[in-house]
């Protein structure tokens, strides 16, 4: 297992997709708080075009430069870990568009990698401020927030309709009941 594997498997990065540079693995001073950066690639042949759906089987989908995406991780021995992410991106000769590589580790829109989500919904269930789960995740307020307003519309269910068949458990009636 080569050294890429093990960092890989220490950040909990299952995309076989991304290529960690273990040689660029370096730790700053950012707001006086020591943190880690990783940098890595994500790059690889598209099956087909999202725009338009044309398969890529005669390279009509080419390489079209890259996109860098700061991504926050948990954090490694309680030092914040950041991944930069060099996106390739792709342009598709049949519509003309253009569209970047996607990876599972982080939503499409979003610089907040899943892990973190994961550990803020976990550390929701604790007795604890927003401000500081959000502080111990390395994530600022807003977009904690953004995610839990998004979080629970996902979690809510509708109640719009009424199920076939209602059951009641243990009704008790008086004696002076009409009808």
């Amino acid at each position: 297992m080569s050294i890429n594997n093990y960092i890989k498997d220490l950040l909990n990065i299952k995309d076989k997709n991304i290529v960690i540079d273990t040689e660029n693995i370096i730790v700053k001073k950012v707001k006086y708080i020591d943190t880690k950066f990783i940098y890595g690639k994500l790059t690889y042949n598209p099956k087909a075009c999202p725009c338009c759906g044309h398969v890529n089987e005669s390279f009509n989908i080419i390489k079209y430069g890259s996109k860098a995406c700061k991504i926050k991780l948990p954090s490694i021995s309680n030092i914040p870990t950041i991944l930069f992410l060099k996106k390739q991106r792709f342009l598709c000769k049949e519509c003309g568009s253009t569209f970047s590589a996607k990876t599972d580790i982080v939503s499409e829109f979003s610089n907040i990698s899943n892990d973190v989500k994961r550990k803020i919904a976990i550390d929701l269930t604790k007795i604890s401020s927003f401000k500081s789960i959000a502080e111990s995740n390395n994530v600022s307020l807003i977009p904690f927030l953004e995610f839990l307003k998004n979080g629970i519309n996902l979690l809510k269910k509708d109640f719009s309709y009424i199920p076939p068949t209602l059951s009641i458990d243990e009704f008790k009636s008086t004696k002076n009941v009409s009808g």
